[in-house]
């Protein structure tokens, strides 16, 4: 039995997710039981209840000596839990790899902020871990061990569904179903790329108290000082390389910083204009910082400034890259996506799961003194220029979508605009220009226009189902309220492939 592999071109994708192949072996299972009493009365089979799931898997691990292989949805554990079930069944994966047992497992990866503790204890210990591709769901919860076993049904791996949910699986012991599921395995389609790891940058440490006292850098944006903001971040980026808070101005350096720039300077009467027209565009917003938000003490006609909030504490600051500047993010970006970018970078800073980050809008909006409209704008920028993904959760009542889980965040790695060239180049190369045109217009309609992974997916959709019926489906996402989390990629294939029905007919 082969290991599952990474997909390598998306030509031929499976648009029909795992979980309903699942589903018609449950079924065909369930009737198997029921229709053959000799299977059912061999030694083991049986159906499985509440905490006999946990236990039959607990076993079964233990006792496995050639392979476990395990698809699952949801596997949620926290960290330092040794008597959670979950932790308990994690370890035996990790002892059986210690054993020489082939392990493997494949996680869904939409739901990658809750599987996180459980990808990242089981990798550790040098188990292979997949995550399947977004273009399919990854709805199955299923265990094959040592090629004859087979524990499948309803539950997640979690204390709920261990301890308290209704669920029910089965436990079956036949080598040719066992081959069955093996083959599923090898079919379902995995992501191309590992799941994201935080992000190493060199920048400048900016304390997080700057971020979150409404009287700094919050009052800067609720009272549309952008320049001020400009001017404070380039002071602070200074005093770090200079390991200095106080510093000498250079009002044409930072003015030309600021994107303030005379080409022309040839006459003295250029070059005295020049003088004051770089000298003005930094006094004034140089003075706002001073007498207004007391975030630099300078005295009157001093050629020094010293920032106030210079040399911040080990644990009290986060990291604002170099690429903010070196690849113009901060004249790209509008004011309201560049406050709510520091605020990305700090959350997820701060975040077990960095670089994924969780926290509502309303929580947002209380911690850093920011309206949440304007919250929801820089988002959007955001996500348009790829520096953000946003994973909006289906409500789970389409009667009240105002309760539905809060989006969950994950930042982005900076590439440069020629980077970003080069893989769009490549792309055409691969497809021809009006293939890939095409994907980018689909793409830039749920609004992730520079998103090269999502063009290729809407590539792939194209070819298997035709630009018009790709478009249809587009169409009608587009038609969603974005906070549904219906107006996205994932919508656009669950409109184009086979619906099944609760029959399981097609």
């Amino acid at each position: 039995m082969t290991a599952p592999e990474k997909e390598k071109s998306s030509t031929g994708m499976r648009i029909r997710p795992t979980s309903a192949i699942v589903k018609y072996t449950l079924i065909f299972l369930l009737i198997t039981v029921l229709v053959f009493p000799a299977l059912a009365n061999e030694k083991g089979n049986r159906l499985l209840f509440g905490e006999e799931y946990f236990h039959a898997l607990h076993k079964a691990f233990q006792e496995a000596k050639d392979s476990i292989w395990v698809q699952m949805y949801y596997m949620s554990t926290k960290d330092a839990a040794p008597n959670d079930p979950v932790t308990v069944l994690i370890n035996d994966l990790q002892d059986a790899k210690k054993r020489g047992v082939d392990v493997r497992v494949i996680l869904e990866d939409r739901l990658f902020d809750n599987n996180y503790n459980a990808y990242n204890s089981l990798t550790q210990a040098g188990i292979d871990v997949y995550l399947d591709s977004p273009v399919t769901l990854l709805h199955s919860k299923a265990a094959l061990i040592d090629k004859k076993i087979l524990i499948f049904g309803s539950a997640n791996w979690s204390y709920s569904a261990f301890y308290s949910n209704n669920e029910v699986s089965v436990l079956l012991e036949s080598p040719q179903l066992a081959a069955q599921l093996a083959e599923e395995f090898k079919n379902i389609k995995l992501s191309r790329e590992p799941a994201a790891e935080p992000f190493q940058y060199n920048g400048v440490k900016i304390p997080k108290r700057l971020l979150t006292d409404k009287f700094k850098l919050p009052l800067l944006f609720t009272r549309s000082s952008e320049k001020a903001f400009d001017l404070y971040l380039l002071l602070f980026k200074e005093s770090e390389s200079l390991n200095s808070a106080t510093l000498a101005l250079d009002y044409e350096k930072l003015a030309r910083q600021m994107h303030y720039k005379i080409t022309s300077r040839d006459t003295p009467l250029k070059q005295t204009y020049a003088k004051f027209f770089y000298f003005f565009n930094v006094y004034q917003p140089l003075k706002k910082l001073t007498r207004t938000y007391k975030l630099l003490e300078r005295q009157p006609w001093s050629k020094t400034v010293t920032i106030l909030d210079f040399s911040p504490k080990n644990s009290d600051w986060f990291i604002l890259p170099f690429e903010y500047w070196d690849y113009g993010l901060d004249k790209q970006l509008s004011f309201n996506a560049k406050i709510i970018w520091l605020v990305a970078l700090l959350e997820a800073s701060e975040s077990k799961h960095n670089p994924y980050w969780f926290r509502p809008q309303k929580g947002l909006a209380q911690k850093y003194h920011i309206g949440e409209r304007s919250i929801s704008q820089g988002i959007l920028e955001l996500e348009r220029e790829e520096l953000l993904e946003v994973y909006r959760h289906i409500p789970r009542d389409p009667r009240h979508p105002e309760k539905r889980p809060a989006n969950d965040y994950r930042l982005n790695p900076l590439i440069s605009t020629s980077d970003f060239e080069k893989q769009a180049s490549s792309l055409i190369q691969k497809y021809g220009v009006s293939l890939f045109n095409q994907a980018k217009g689909l793409s830039s309609q749920l609004g992730q226009p520079k998103d090269l992974n999502k063009i290729e997916t809407f590539i792939t959709l194209i070819n298997k189902f035709g630009y018009k019926e790709t478009r249809r489906a587009v169409s009608r996402a587009r038609l969603k309220r974005l906070e549904s989390g219906l107006r996205s990629l994932t919508y656009v294939i669950s409109l184009l492939k086979p619906q099944i029905d609760t029959k399981g007919h097609l």
